[in-house]
């Protein structure tokens, strides 16, 4: 790895996930302080973990795609929202399926279940849903199943305005 960014021959890891999450925080001046529990996977348990810890955000939600060029992106929404093709696919610039959960892991080092918005490999587009902008706060994991984050709607815009991430709006 050099200054943050990972190398071509550097595995993807949950551990170098939460690294460039954290070193994307203190570029964006946003504190960093995760509250650690059980492995959430599901949202059943995100509810149980936002309940203990008095979380009030919105859930975010990932969803890792694979686009027809071979270009990947992760789409970034809230908890309830589906993901309309039409017009990701017009935002992307081409057609593309839900990767599977292995080529997830490989590509990004997240497991399945737990696809985060920071902290991915570079070449990994953002397609960020415009409904987050109208959250509060939102709340995520920084990388490991067992960690969980609420941001401002601020500190969103802060975190997301610094990523090394090529970044759509959609």
């Amino acid at each position: 790895m050099l200054d943050g960014q990972m190398t071509a021959d550097e595995p993807p890891t949950v551990t170098g996930i939460r690294r460039r999450a954290a070193e994307l925080f203190a570029r964006s001046g946003v504190d960093f302080a995760p509250h650690a529990h059980e492995p959430v996977m599901d949202y059943e348990t995100a509810a149980q973990v936002r309940e203990r810890f008095h979380l009030t955000g919105a859930e975010t939600k990932s969803l890792f795609l694979r686009g027809k060029s071979g270009r990947h992106t992760m789409f970034v929404s809230v908890e309830g929202r589906r993901l309309d093709t039409a017009k990701a696919r017009a935002a992307l610039g081409e057609k593309f399926s839900i990767a599977p959960g292995a080529e997830l892991k490989a590509v990004t080092g997240c497991e399945p279940g737990c696809a985060v918005p920071f902290g991915l490999p570079p070449q990994v587009t953002l397609l960020i849903d415009s409904a987050l902008g109208h959250e509060p706060r939102l709340i995520f994991s920084p990388g490991p199943p067992t960690e969980t984050i609420e941001v401002s709607a601020t500190d969103w815009v802060a975190l997301v305005s610094k990523t090394d991430n090529p970044v759509v709006t959609y």
